[in-house]
């Protein structure tokens, strides 16, 4: 189980390969070149509200490998937040039993699995499923994809089910070239999330999460050590007592952190906060004061900035001093004002 520095998910945290930023001179209307250090050093976001807490944009491209925040005192109360800029789809937390085996039975090929979560629970089927062999994982997934890859390729099967996520994780092991592991059959122990724009999913504390798609604004606590799941260590921690993961049936809890809302039949002129979300329509006008180091982000359409400089999506301004600023909604947008460490 390797652990991780608290700002840190390897190359895929903040990366945001892609992400241009923009120095903004204000008043001056001059637009500075891109800076190559801004593209490649994590983007950390400071808010004064969350003291115990680093906030940073997390760039999710395609499903990653598993995560958890490990807390050896159970009766502390530590957890983080994952907050949506766009559509994130994550998975978090073991679903209950009963649930798991209902998708294990839809499928021949895992049958098996069910008949061993009935004998030893979730955390007997975890365990089996970490166990086994390159031959055994290929035994349980390789008749779904064949049978589903027709109407995965059509678009028949909804993003709520686990099938269209096997799909993607299978497809991103392969563009990256790396062999199939067992935390791929994630995609049916755990509860699949959908974090909306705005909205907050809580992780808490020795459950496990694995990011799949989209962007979102993470508030991770200094009180918990991140670590990457590793099935090798885990097995031997749980031979020896030392295990610290939550297997109960989790019920994610979400909540919404502060979100600009939109009156059509006002004058939508807000001050910019520490960290604030919002959007705007198409040919709407939204109205911020702004300060300097804050950071305006795109994460979904385009816009113009005081007319003067237009952003798209997943690029970012930095403001170099107070500005009053007039946000043009090119189509319907939605994007986050914060402050910069």
């Amino acid at each position: 189980m390797r652990s991780l520095a608290a700002n840190s998910y390897g190359s895929d945290l903040i990366d945001l390969t892609g992400l241009r930023i923009k120095a903004y001179s204000g008043r001056k209307a001059k637009q500075l070149e891109e800076s190559e250090e801004a593209l490649t050093q994590p983007l950390e976001v400071f808010d004064s509200r969350f003291s115990t807490q680093t906030l940073r944009v997390n760039d999710i491209g395609g499903p990653q490998g598993s995560f958890f925040f490990e807390c050896l005192d159970h009766k502390s109360i530590a957890y983080s937040w994952v907050v949506g800029l766009n559509m994130t789809h994550i998975l978090y937390g073991f679903r209950p039993a009963l649930e798991v085996e209902v998708l294990f039975r839809e499928h021949d090929s895992l049958k098996p699995l069910a008949d061993v979560l009935y004998l030893f629970g979730v955390e007997g089927v975890y365990a089996h499923i970490m166990k086994a062999s390159i031959a055994d994982l290929y035994n349980w997934i390789d008749p779904i994809l064949a049978e589903s890859m027709p109407a995965y390729r059509e678009g028949r099967i909804s993003e709520d089910h686990p099938d269209y996520w096997l799909h993607k994780v299978v497809e991103e092991y392969d563009m990256q070239g790396r062999p199939l592991d067992a935390g791929i059959l994630n995609v049916y122990l755990l509860n699949l999330c959908h974090v909306g724009p705005g909205q907050a999913l809580r992780i808490d504390s020795n459950q496990i999460f694995m990011p799949l798609r989209g962007m979102c604004l993470e508030a991770l606590t200094q009180m918990q050590s991140l670590v990457e799941f590793d099935a090798e260590f885990w097995l031997h921690s749980r031979d020896n007592d030392e295990d610290h993961l939550e297997f109960k049936a989790c019920q994610p809890f979400t909540t919404t952190f502060p979100h600009l809302i939109r009156d059509e039949n006002a004058f939508n002129a807000f001050d910019a906060a520490d960290y604030c979300f919002a959007e705007v329509p198409a040919g709407g006008i939204n109205r911020h004061n702004v300060f300097e180091g804050q950071l305006l982000l795109v994460t979904e359409g385009e816009l113009w900035v005081n007319g003067k400089i237009r952003v798209a999506e997943k690029e970012a301004v930095i403001f170099s001093e107070k500005e009053n600023l007039h946000i043009h909604g090119v189509v319907d947008s939605h994007y986050l004002i914060a402050l910069v460490s």
